[in-house]
């Protein structure tokens, strides 16, 4: 794992950093019909409850790249669980990590903390592809041990390259309000909250840094 300049294409010697403020984002990504039957015990439950859609919950910092994001990475280690969502468009079904069920519940404006539909481990996921929710491309979840368990949902998007090496994108300064928008009109965020992080910066052009893992 190397800090990458996408300015200068290449990895980042010397790296400076400053604590900014933002704001961090729950999308919905929606599961293709091809991951419902790759993974039909989700399926089963989506019917059984009358739901409409099955979603994994991603925790996002950078909204502005979106556009870019190529995957979704889980955690190999952790248990996922599949919850009961109402909503306003009618019951869905949310995936994320067990440890971060009332992360990404009270995100969604749940009070009480639900009793998971299923609870299954993350190898379950591998492989699966889901709906980008601002363009609507299938991106692919992938294993990483580097997905944090300490915040967030259990998911996080990244960006790949020809190379076969993958960058997780974020955290950014800045924020697309027409995105927002599009996002919260179209059912795809769950929630929007104010987030203090460090931003890197590469030491030769000042641009911001991303995370590299090869």
């Amino acid at each position: 794992m190397v800090n990458w300049c996408p300015t200068c294409r290449k990895s980042a010697s010397a790296v400076t950093s400053e604590t900014v403020r933002s704001s961090a984002f729950y999308l919905k990504f929606d599961f293709s019909r091809e991951a419902l039957k790759i993974f039909p015990e989700v399926a089963a439950i989506m019917k059984t409850e009358g739901a409409y859609k099955v979603s994994a919950v991603v925790w996002m910092t950078p909204l502005d790249t979106l556009v870019q994001v190529t995957g979704l990475a889980f955690h190999p280690s952790a248990m996922y669980v599949a919850v009961k969502a109402p909503t306003l468009e009618g019951t869905e079904i949310w995936i994320g990590a067990l440890k971060l069920q009332e992360n990404f519940e009270r995100a969604g404006g749940s009070e009480k903390i639900s009793r998971p539909l299923l609870t299954f481990s993350s190898g379950k996921l591998e492989g699966l592809q889901l709906k980008n929710p601002l363009t609507s491309e299938l991106v692919t979840l992938v294993k990483s041990d580097q997905v944090p368990l300490e915040q967030g949902s259990g998911f996080v998007s990244f960006a790949g390259d020809a190379t076969g090496s993958w960058m997780q994108l974020g955290p950014s300064t800045t924020e697309s309000a027409e995105v927002l928008e599009e996002l919260r009109d179209s059912g795809k965020l769950v929630q929007q909250t104010p987030l203090e992080q460090k931003v890197f910066r590469c030491g030769t052009c000042q641009n911001q840094t991303v995370l590299r893992f090869t």
